[in-house]
């Protein structure tokens, strides 16, 4: 489901309109959607995109680490 949210532009912290999607139960997935440049510093609609979804991927899964010794030749 697609909602409107205004966010500071990652680069020079001018208002943009965005579209927001979020998925998942907790922790929740958000995926930024920028149709317009930025009007203050002229950055392309792409680069801003990729940006906010970048800062907001959120934290990685812990991994265990298995409690065999690895071999270290190989």
């Amino acid at each position: 489901m697609l909602e409107d949210e205004i966010v500071p532009c990652p680069i020079c912290d001018n208002e943009l309109k965005v579209k927001v999607m979020k998925t998942g139960s907790y922790p929740t997935k958000t995926t930024y959607i920028i149709s317009d440049d930025c009007s203050k510093c002229k950055s392309k609609s792409s680069k801003i995109e990729i940006l906010l979804n970048k800062r907001n991927r959120g934290i990685p899964a812990k991994v265990e680490r298995s409690y065999f010794k690895l071999d270290p030749r190989g």
